[in-house]
């Protein structure tokens, strides 16, 4: 396969060209100053003829993204670090975690005090008790999920089937525009709300206009004029850690 790095003129060769093909409609480019890495995410059945024309008519763009300094979340310790045996970071928030053992069903919530009390049965090892912080983490973004659909959903005027979370290592949501379903990426839970109020405006918006263009980003603005700082928070986490 040719060197698709050859059309972006000037490209440097301390960076690394990342291309994945994917079932997907449009072509992203994202760029990672922190890795030196640029990823292209393409069509599965794009001719090669095409996604080099598309690199090379993007070139510019990438060129100025990769001179860009790095960038670092405000407020936000790395992601392999937001989650450990002695703590854990919910909306951005560092919460101490203590376990406890008892009699009846695992449970965990929140003490004002304590942080997160995770109590289980004698019996659990260490997976079991991370599982059960692990689904009650997942509870709490369903919920706030589900509260900020109740606000953004008939504000947009566009409808949802349903919408579901998993973990994802190359982005913090997609959408599935022919099922009206939205996912959120259960990392979001770690950080501040407004981070995750972005990405579910942005996922939506694609149920009114699928391309990432000039029609798409209007509608981001109308609803969320500040949707660029909260993208920037997001820019410089990089999921795969």
């Amino acid at each position: 396969m040719p060197d698709i790095t050859t059309f972006v003129p000037g490209f440097p060769p301390n960076w690394h060209l990342d291309i994945v093909y994917r079932p997907i409609r449009h072509i992203y480019f994202r760029v990672y100053p922190e890795n030196r890495t640029v990823r292209i995410s393409a069509p599965s059945r794009i001719p090669l003829v095409d996604l080099q024309r598309a690199v090379h008519a993007k070139s510019k763009w990438l060129l100025k993204k990769m001179a860009e300094p790095e960038k670092t979340p405000i407020n936000f310790r790395p992601l392999s670090a937001i989650w450990d045996d002695v703590s854990c970071t919910v909306w951005g928030q560092v919460q101490p975690v203590a376990y406890q053992t008892g009699a009846g069903r695992p449970k965990v919530y929140l003490d004002a005090e304590s942080g997160i009390i995770v109590k289980t049965p004698e019996t659990f090892g260490p997976s079991k008790k991370q599982g059960v912080l692990e689904q009650w983490l997942r509870s709490r973004l369903r919920t706030c999920i589900a509260a900020l659909m109740e606000k953004w959903v008939p504000a947009m005027g566009v409808a949802v089937s349903e919408f579901r979370v998993k973990k994802m290592k190359t982005r913090w949501g997609s959408c599935n525009i022919s099922a009206k379903r939205i996912w959120i990426n259960t990392v979001l839970v770690h950080l501040p709300v407004g981070l995750l109020e972005y990405v579910l405006v942005h996922e939506l918006a694609h149920l009114l206009e699928p391309g990432h263009n000039q029609r798409f980003y209007k509608i981001v603005g109308t609803h969320l004029p500040d949707w660029k700082q909260r993208k920037n928070g997001l820019d410089g986490i990089d999921l795969r850690n």
